[in-house]
């Protein structure tokens, strides 16, 4: 009798050590023990039991399955996992399930908002190329037409010889030096011409 119940104290608290060892910061409270008293007035363990932070990590399904594979980890980590350590670990499966969605639907919607700025993107690009090709071509357009204005109005040019003033200075660059020589000549020749008929 005596032997039994040191065999079954040590079997209650190596099963219980390794919850708590697997568990690691998950352990809320435990190792407990129930005993029982025997012949020697001693007390031996026969039941016990480690409680766990079974909760899931809200918002954060990631965080929720690793925190389920060490849940399991620790349920099943006794060399015999009793009925409730398999429950435990059976509830631990069904976590880790419902995070792997929450995982897949927030990996798709990422992805789709992702596409969504792509495509938004790529838009305003287009849109701006098509503006900068406008104004090219708006340029384009205007300069043969500022061209032909300043040929066809051949009258707006202004004779700087005709209208300058006697004796107002020439601007460097015109056609005035032309039209002085031309004048100069006509007004020798003309001298020229009253000189010689003094001797005839």
């Amino acid at each position: 009798m005596i032997q039994e119940l040191q065999a079954r104290d040590r079997e209650v608290r190596a099963h219980e050590q390794a919850h708590v060892t697997a568990g690691g910061n998950l352990v809320i409270s435990g190792p407990s023990y129930t005993y029982q008293r025997g012949p020697d007035g001693r007390a031996y363990a026969i039941g016990g039991k480690v409680q766990l932070d079974v909760s899931e990590v809200a918002n954060d399904p990631e965080a929720s399955l690793q925190k389920s594979e060490k849940i399991r980890r620790a349920a099943l980590a006794p060399m015999e996992p009793s009925p409730q350590d398999m429950k435990v670990a059976a509830s631990a499966g069904q976590m880790a399930a419902r995070a792997r969605l929450d995982i897949a639907v927030q990996r798709r919607e990422e992805a789709q908002l992702e596409a969504e700025q792509r495509t938004l993107e790529a838009e305003q690009q287009r849109s701006e190329q098509m503006e900068s090709e406008q104004a090219d071509a708006d340029a384009q357009t205007a300069s043969p037409l500022d061209a032909a204005q300043s040929i066809e109005n051949p009258a707006d040019v202004t004779d700087p010889v005709a209208s300058s003033p006697a004796g107002a200075p020439v601007q460097p660059g015109s056609d005035a030096p032309a039209a002085f020589s031309a004048v100069v000549a006509s007004s020798q020749s003309a001298a020229g011409a009253e000189r010689f008929s003094q001797y005839a």
